[in-house]
């Protein structure tokens, strides 16, 4: 059993028209039988009758206005559920993820495997974050229009304080969409012309706002080695269901080792190649 000084976020819609089926009433229970504790959930309001019967499993929950959907697939609600959330999280370590997760054991054992060194290049957050394979693109897989910068936003492990910065980006990223787009009004989240996806939209941002004012939506696919080292240096990629026993259950009919998905061995032969063996 596993509690300590950490915390669960679950985070975003639990039910909603894209995603109807709710899991949360099979997923924190599930949580329950490894995990002791602190719970909390983060969504908006209308969403807490998915809540009803699981006042003994979950500590905390935040409930925000509605932001609406945002100008790309859910963005507004992810980040505001994401950022809301971790303010009520009191562990220094923190695990986030979206509600339709079934996490079956322990992933937070992995976390004192997580390597230290690092150069600083593109470097955003003080200690590496823990992110899943699957959706996340490694730079030389397929166009760099949608493999640069995409890392999964499905699941991270990481220090309260770095995952803080990793949801604080909304406003930058409208901005940067703004320009990238030419529109005024980004109220929607139907896609337009551009091939970059919330992935992309999300680390971009993140990288823009702290360390790199100069890349954008824009430019974001003329350096490979820009994107691999923004990768590498910030967060370390562990296969989703096989490592960490996280399983996405509106996405069970996607194979963990998607041709474009990066496994954690690729990951680590990148990371080996600049540092060496730890």
């Amino acid at each position: 059993m596993t509690s300590s000084n950490h915390s669960i976020l679950i985070r975003g819609g639990i039910s909603f028209d894209k995603r109807p089926k709710s899991f949360v009433q099979d997923t924190i229970p599930s949580i329950r039988k490894w995990f002791d504790g602190q719970i909390v959930v983060s969504t908006w309001k209308g969403q807490e009758e998915h809540l009803s019967g699981l006042e003994k499993d979950v500590d905390v929950v935040v409930l925000s206005e509605d932001p609406g959907p945002g100008f790309i697939q859910s963005y507004n609600r992810q980040l505001v559920s994401y950022e809301s959330g971790l303010s009520a999280c009191t562990g220094d370590l923190v695990l986030a993820c979206r509600a339709d997760f079934d996490i079956r054991s322990d992933p937070f054992k992995y976390w004192e495997s997580v390597p230290k060194k690092n150069n600083g290049f593109m470097q955003v957050f003080e200690e590496r974050v823990i992110a899943g394979n699957m959706m996340t693109v490694p730079p030389h897989r397929a166009e760099p229009s949608v493999s640069h910068f995409r890392v999964s936003d499905w699941l991270q492990i990481g220090k309260k304080n770095d995952l803080q910065k990793w949801a604080s980006v909304l406003e930058t990223s409208k901005q940067l969409y703004r320009s990238a787009s030419g529109l005024n009004d980004i109220c929607t989240s139907e896609y337009k012309t551009e091939q970059y996806g919330s992935e992309q939209v999300w680390f971009i941002s993140l990288l823009h706002k702290y360390v790199s004012p100069n890349l954008n939506l824009l430019n974001y696919t003329e350096n490979s080695d820009l994107a691999w080292y923004s990768l590498v240096n910030n967060f370390w990629i562990m296969n989703t269901r096989s490592t960490l026993d996280a399983h996405n259950l509106n996405w069970d009919f996607q194979s963990e080792f998607h041709p474009w998905y990066i496994r954690e061995e690729e990951h680590q032969q990148v990371y080996q190649s600049i540092y060496g063996k730890d």
